[in-house]
């Protein structure tokens, strides 16, 4: 029902990103692209479900709550956000949107927070 934040450890965002690659490795039509966005208050979140419905949601993360959430199914709007969502991974530059080097870039991320983990620790 919404968006909760949680305090996360640093071994948590490990576990996470593991299961992140995981995905990607297992499922040959998963990906993950990442991208420079710029902050605003309000979080957006949107999802087309098995192109039979849209689910659109926007939240406040500082109040934990969200302010709307919206389900659509009608088929003329469903296939006008995948037709949206094609052409903005169509924009996103290769290199942020290949498998394997989303994979290497995550690697590298856990690398970071192992280490700092292990800083922690002595």
């Amino acid at each position: 029902m919404g968006v909760k934040l949680i305090d996360l450890e640093v071994k948590d965002v490990v576990e996470i990103l593991r299961n992140i690659i995981n995905l990607l490795r297992k499922f040959e039509n998963y990906y993950i692209a990442f991208t420079n966005s710029t902050s605003t208050n309000d979080e957006f979140y949107c999802m087309i479900k098995e192109r039979q419905a849209v689910l659109l949601e926007i939240y406040e993360p500082l109040k934990s709550i969200q302010s709307m959430r919206v389900s659509i199914d009608e088929p003329m709007v469903v296939k006008a956000f995948e037709e949206y969502f094609t052409e903005k991974w169509e924009h996103i530059a290769p290199i942020n949107r290949d498998k394997n080097e989303v994979i290497n870039w995550i690697q590298k991320q856990i690398k970071l927070l192992e280490t700092k983990i292990s800083n922690e620790v002595v």
